[in-house]
């Protein structure tokens, strides 16, 4: 049983276009697995670079998107914006907690209204409102 012969820079080329460089996707466009794909995708400077273009055609969508809503001026995109890329100008989501890691940590929120919301150990166990 011989080798199969090997896909054309053409093929590959027209099986990455327009798949947001989702490489399950050029394999089905291809008829081969996945392995296979990416190998053929990655052995060549042409196809490898249109596969990284494609990628990065999707990254600029998101951020289109992302620019989009800020532009609406969405509260929630905006805040998640700052966390990310407003480092340099005092935005910085990141808390460092010290002391013994054995032990249980609380943190307390005070929301705008000032009620006061207790948390233990996860993020996502937020309590009824701790009334004074």
């Amino acid at each position: 049983m011989g080798r199969k012969p090997a896909m054309s820079q053409k093929k590959i080329l027209k099986a990455i276009a327009g798949s947001g460089g989702v490489v399950k996707l050029i394999a089905q466009r291809l008829h081969v697995d996945w392995h296979t794909a990416k190998k053929n995708i990655m052995k060549d400077e042409v196809t490898k670079s249109a596969y990284e273009d494609e990628c990065d055609t999707v990254a600029d969508l998101a951020e289109t998107v992302i620019i989009e809503a800020l532009n609406a001026h969405d509260v929630r995109t905006a805040q998640w914006y700052l966390e990310r890329k407003g480092a340099k100008r005092g935005y910085n989501p990141s808390i460092e907690l010290k002391g013994n890691t054995t032990e249980p940590i609380t943190l307390n929120f005070i929301d705008k209204e000032g009620d006061k919301f207790e948390k233990k150990n996860r993020v996502n166990d937020i309590e009824e409102p701790l009334r004074s």
